[in-house]
């Protein structure tokens, strides 16, 4: 087995997206989650720069952050929003150990949708309760 193929293994394992760049952008491997996310095809892909591939307004919030992890060659962990759907993610370099430079970056983002919309929700009803005036009484009655 190639380290291509375990590399592949890996990232298809996961329910998170994850895209492998190079520090210009050019795609490397993608899993299946992001493909599906945005509707492409595996062939479009590789080799692909990111940055022409994706929407522009997807792409231009998410390139402050890989410029960050360029410069900083820390990983870096953020919250992000996407049509309706709300991530988790992290843009983490790997570093060629000789050189001592970046050369790829992995990119993971968790679907937080459902717990961002409960938590919402937790909001909204905690402020509606606290303005109740009187008390609620729960009485059971068996």
């Amino acid at each position: 087995m190639s380290n291509h193929d375990i590399t592949a293994a890996l990232m298809n394992a996961s329910s998170d997206l994850a895209i492998i760049i190079d520090p210009d952008g050019l795609i490397l491997e993608m899993n299946d989650v992001a493909l599906r996310r945005f509707n492409l095809d595996r062939n479009q892909v590789i080799g692909a720069s990111l940055y022409k591939l994706l929407p522009a307004k997807f792409i231009n919030f998410r390139k402050v952050y890989i410029d960050i992890v360029l410069q900083s060659f820390e990983p870096h962990r953020f919250e992000d929003e996407y049509e309706n759907f709300a991530y988790y993610a992290c843009i983490y370099p790997l570093m060629d150990q000789a050189d001592d430079k970046i050369e790829r970056l992995a990119i993971f983002a968790s679907d937080k949708t459902i717990f961002k919309r409960n938590e919402d929700l937790y909001i909204k009803y905690s402020e509606i309760l606290s303005t109740v005036q009187s008390p609620i009484v729960y009485i059971n009655v068996e």
